[in-house]
């Protein structure tokens, strides 16, 4: 294909995710959004093993496809200058995607980028409507982390420590993934006793508790 060659002669040029996304090379731009399918996603982690000085990319709102996704982060692991192939710039330790148009199946590829990061400790992805199996992967993907303070103004950290007695969440529509990371928090917290849920967004309803 010829946009991969283009890539595997030029990767060198580029040290910014800007001016790939500003030629849309590959079908991304300065948006992370793309057309290409998951044989063209896999062309791209092949030319991207060769990256020396490509520090962060985003890949959302493509259509991965679980060979693309899986050849993607497994480049993401292996590279020792690529930290981020959502768009998370280095060493952020805050990354909000609210209001942002996600596909579902991009969810995975956040989650999975969440094992190798280990600098963020804030991720907002409310009003996303990411549900079922997503929802529940990325809650676990969140939970996992080892540094992760807040999620969908969740103060998982402070939960976690007992040192909070009242949770006021109404109207912050933490969706899906929120009320799950917040349902496994609350079987340990030996602390909180008032917990504020008023909200015509929040999606909770039977959501396993363990």
């Amino acid at each position: 294909m010829l946009f991969c060659a283009v890539i595997s002669v030029s990767f060198a040029n580029f040290n910014a995710l800007g001016l790939i996304a500003g030629n849309q090379l590959c079908g991304v731009d300065f948006r992370g959004r793309g057309t290409y399918d998951a044989s063209g996603i896999k062309a791209l982690a092949n030319a991207l093993a060769f990256n020396t000085s490509l520090g962060t990319l985003n890949l959302l709102r493509n259509n991965l496809g679980d060979t693309g996704r899986a050849a993607i982060l497994a480049v993401l692991e292996r590279s020792d200058t690529l930290t981020s192939v959502c768009g998370i710039s280095p060493n952020a330790t805050e990354f909000d995607l609210s209001l942002n148009d996600l596909r579902l199946e991009n969810v995975k590829l956040l989650a999975g980028e969440l094992v190798f990061n280990g600098s963020l400790n804030t991720l907002n992805v409310r009003n996303t409507h990411i549900t079922g199996k997503f929802a529940r992967q990325l809650a676990e993907a969140v939970l996992a982390h080892p540094s992760m303070k807040v999620f969908n103004k969740i103060a998982m950290q402070d939960m976690r420590d007992d040192e909070l007695t009242e949770l006021d969440l109404s109207e912050q529509n933490v969706g899906v993934p929120g009320a799950l990371v917040l349902s496994k928090l609350l079987v340990s917290n030996g602390s909180l006793s008032t917990l504020y849920l008023a909200g015509k967004n929040l999606h909770i309803f039977n959501l396993p508790i363990a």
